[in-house]
């Protein structure tokens, strides 16, 4: 996890001002994940035989869900394997791709192609090797509208689902898949967002259910661990990152596990030790998250959104914070709007009210009267934070958290 810190620390910047608030985060500095260049590659069947005469696809991550909406094509370019199995394919600039090569029962999935480019000048063709397709199957419920068919995020792999609210799967390249149900809800076709699924060569999976709820977007669950949130792995970025006191002088500590014994909400959570140090008079330390790509200086709409709902149990307050680029672009607050909530050591379910939300007493957006209406049509970042006075100075707030979603906003309002 360091290194996710210290990637991300110029983003989430924190500065003492005034002893009680903080710069807000610089998103100026944030790399991109898009690349471009040239892939050449030598693809063969599992049996180590050329894969010949098969089609590569080069599929738009970046704007694969506004695809999906529109009903446009997926795939951003494609080629066929030469007798030897041979293939060169050039990346767009300024997207991010994926490759998928399916043939008869056998596949190969990159999530981020840029990893098979060579930079290097006369580099040899990249060896891909095929593995066998996995399947898996299962039923689908709405908590609204019907669903139509489910949809693996960032490929063309798509399923219908019938009256009875099966589907199957099968064909698939092995890989991590955030799934999309096509929702019909009132005349209007609206992508819904399920969980992941993680798939390993030759799988073939029956009993994965799937509820979907057309107003309810997943953040994390967890799953895939601390890194990139549910959501960002669908519509990009989505990193987490942790931060404490230190560039301020501070020494609070912040020590972070993800783990999946019995004492998991669900599947798998995460464990944070957020120690505040009494070095400084206001000690903090904090886990966050990007909304999408916000660290590459987008932000993003949650006018429509109602609540922030999450699991959670520990010892201590925390501060759910919510960071608006609108207001720090006017006054470089980062502590925009606040929900303090105290922990309980039993999993509970918390919600917060998003538009009783208001500003932080006596910063910038308080004295002037920001709204939340105002503040969230351009939304960046959501963390929970220690800190005192809501903690105590030198004591140790324990924050164990799962199922982080947003309710009352369809999934489509989050496309690029």
């Amino acid at each position: 996890m360091d290194d996710v810190n210290g990637k991300l620390l110029a983003c989430a910047a924190i500065l003492s001002l005034s002893g009680c608030f903080e710069k807000g985060r610089d998103l100026a500095g944030a790399t991109s994940e898009t690349t471009s260049g040239e892939i050449k590659a030598a693809v063969t069947l599992s049996n180590g035989s050329p894969a010949a005469r098969v089609k590569v696809l080069v599929v738009d991550d970046s704007l694969w869900l506004a695809n999906v909406i529109d009903d446009k094509a997926l795939a951003l370019d494609s080629a066929v394997t030469d007798d030897s199995g041979r293939f060169t394919l050039n990346l767009p600039k300024g997207r991010r791709c994926n490759l998928q090569i399916d043939r008869d029962g056998e596949g190969f999935f990159q999530r981020g192609a840029d990893a098979l480019v060579d930079t290097a000048s006369g580099a040899p063709a990249r060896a891909i090797r095929l593995a066998p397709a996995a399947a898996f199957s299962g039923t689908v419920t709405a908590d609204s509208g019907t669903a139509s068919s489910l949809r693996l995020a960032g490929s063309t792999y798509r399923a219908a689902i019938g009256s009875d609210g099966r589907y199957a799967f099968a064909g698939i390249a092995a890989g991590t898949f955030p799934v999309v149900a096509e929702m019909h809800y009132r005349e209007t076709r609206l992508p819904a967002m399920a969980r992941a699924m993680v798939l390993q060569p030759g799988d073939n999976l029956t009993g994965q259910d799937f509820q979907v709820g057309l107003t309810r977007i997943l953040i994390d669950d967890f799953d895939q661990g601390f890194d990139r949130t549910a959501l960002g792995a669908l519509i990009g970025g989505g990193k987490w990152y942790r931060t404490t006191d230190a560039p301020a002088g501070g020494a609070s500590s912040n020590q972070l596990e993800v783990y999946s014994d019995s004492g998991a909400h669900a599947g798998t959570s995460v464990r944070a030790r957020l120690g505040l140090s009494k070095v400084l008079t206001h000690p903090y330390a904090m886990i966050g998250f990007f909304i999408g790509e916000a660290a590459q200086g987008r932000t993003y709409d949650l006018g429509d959104a109602q609540r922030l709902s999450f699991w959670a149990r520990g010892s201590g307050t925390i501060n759910v914070r919510f960071t608006s680029q609108a207001v720090h672009r006017l006054y470089l607050d980062s502590c925009h709007f606040t929900h303090i909530q105290p922990l309980t050591p039993a999993w509970t379910r918390y919600t917060v009210t998003l538009d009783s939300l208001k500003p932080t007493p006596n910063a910038p957006a308080a004295l002037k009267a920001w709204t939340w209406k105002q503040a969230a049509k351009e939304m960046t970042a959501i963390d929970f934070k220690a800190s005192y006075p809501s903690s105590t100075g030198g004591d140790t707030v324990l924050l164990e958290l799962d199922d982080v979603y947003l309710e009352g906003m369809t999934l489509g309002r989050l496309a690029p």
